[in-house]
């Protein structure tokens, strides 16, 4: 018995349709996103493997039980309203909300909805796409604790750095306070050691005067002692006259405003050397000076600095038969020094810190000669430049005095000298 062409075609059109039912069947129960369906009583009527990973239920669990099981109590109303909203027709699109596992625990969830309708158009219930978005939601909440706490770190630190500004300005202010407190007190001191000096050159000067006056219309009726008293006497007296000098020499630098010029430090060494060269008649010294800078600076003061210098290796190398006295320019710290250095007796260093302060001595007076000033005084003109000044020595082993010209206090030096100009 044949069966007619259109019996064939719908048995085709049937084969066809059940495949693609399973087929499609498939595609939902394979996806990882939960996709549930409900009538319009709120009953569960799918349940795909997606809704049995997210939720924890089994199909057999979930299938003709509330969908209310997935809602936690503070978000019961949420299923009333999307019901109602179904049932005129309404899709609700993509929001995110929180549901409830098996477990308890909640879980963050993204969820698309929409009615489901019959061959006639009816609606009939809805289909319920359901998207776990747990990880994001804590990557979402972990980056705004970072944003706060960066926000709170970057207020803090606004605030710590507020805290410095007017910390620094304040100690600036009590720098600038103390720095001029310091420079009054310098000039008073200066000033009082200028009017004491100059006051005792006048009775120093009479003591010598009389007591060499003495000596030469009595001195051959004195008696040995009375004229060796008298001898100490003109001793004490001359060596007085040459500390006053050296004071007023000091406290002169200290008042002097500064001269700058650029100068040949060569030409002052030169100069300097010729005057001094007296101090070193009948010994066997040999100089080494080594090609100088020319360098912006107050040209009488550093001559002054460089012959305090010299004269002291001329004095210091003197129990050397062969002194040796070099003066040359090096780098220090990326800066030009100017050393003088000799090979005479040297000092211990952890004495170094006493070597630039007024009658600080390292050496006996009856040993070598001095007034324990010239190095204060080169060190005050050496600092009026802006510069410092240092030493480096051993015991017998010579010494090297380093000096530099410029820096944080020059443009206060120039400031200096243009007021003078003006």
């Amino acid at each position: 018995m044949n069966h007619p062409p259109e019996a064939g075609l719908a048995k085709r059109l049937c084969v066809r349709a059940e495949a693609v039912r399973e087929h499609l069947a498939a595609v939902v129960d394979s996806c990882d996103d939960a996709i549930i369906s409900e009538d319009l009583s709120g009953a569960v009527n799918a349940w795909n493997r997606g809704a049995e990973k997210i939720f924890g239920y089994s199909a057999g669990e979930a299938m003709a039980q509330p969908m209310l099981m997935l809602f936690p109590p503070d978000r019961a109303d949420e299923e009333s309203e999307i019901l109602t909203r179904i049932r005129r027709g309404e899709s609700v699109e993509h929001f995110e909300t929180i549901r409830v596992r098996k477990d308890g625990t909640r879980v963050d969830v993204s969820v698309t909805i929409s009615p489901i309708r019959d061959g006639n158009g009816l609606i009939i219930g809805a289909s319920k796409i359901a998207r776990d978005i747990s990880g994001r939601k804590r990557i979402e909440e972990q980056l705004a604790r970072q944003a706060v706490e960066l926000e709170n770190s970057r207020l803090a630190w606004e605030a710590h750095e507020l805290e410095i500004r007017k910390l620094n300005e304040s100690l600036e202010e009590r720098i600038a306070e103390r720095t001029a407190q310091l420079k009054i007190a310098q000039h008073e001191l200066e000033a009082f050691t200028y009017s004491v000096a100059h006051d005792l050159r006048a009775p120093l000067r009479h003591i010598l005067g009389f007591a060499g006056l003495f000596v030469e219309e009595f001195g051959t009726a004195l008696d040995p002692p009375a004229l060796h008293y008298l001898q100490r006497i003109q001793d004490g007296t001359r060596r007085m006259g040459l500390l006053v000098d050296e004071l007023l020499s000091l406290a002169r630098t200290g008042q002097r405003s500064l001269h700058l010029q650029v100068c040949g430090l060569n030409a002052i060494v030169e100069e300097i050397i010729s005057i001094v060269k007296a101090e070193t008649q009948g010994r066997d010294v040999e100089w080494k000076i080594g090609s100088l800078p020319a360098m912006e600076c107050d040209r009488v003061l550093i001559g002054q600095v460089f012959r305090n210098l010299i004269s002291n290796a001329i004095k210091y190398s003197r129990p050397r038969p062969h002194a040796v006295i070099e003066i040359g320019q090096t780098e220090r710290n990326g800066q030009a020094a100017i050393f003088v250095r000799d090979n005479g007796v040297g000092f211990n260093m952890k004495y170094a810190d006493k070597l630039f302060g007024v009658f600080q001595r390292l050496h006996r007076e009856e040993e070598f000669e001095g007034a324990g000033v010239g190095l204060a005084t080169a060190r005050r003109i050496v600092q009026k430049h802006g510069g410092r000044i240092w030493a480096e020595a051993e015991l017998n082993q010579g010494a090297t005095f380093y000096f530099t010209l410029g820096g944080s206090e020059r443009a206060g030096s120039r400031g200096d000298a243009a007021t003078a100009g003006a």
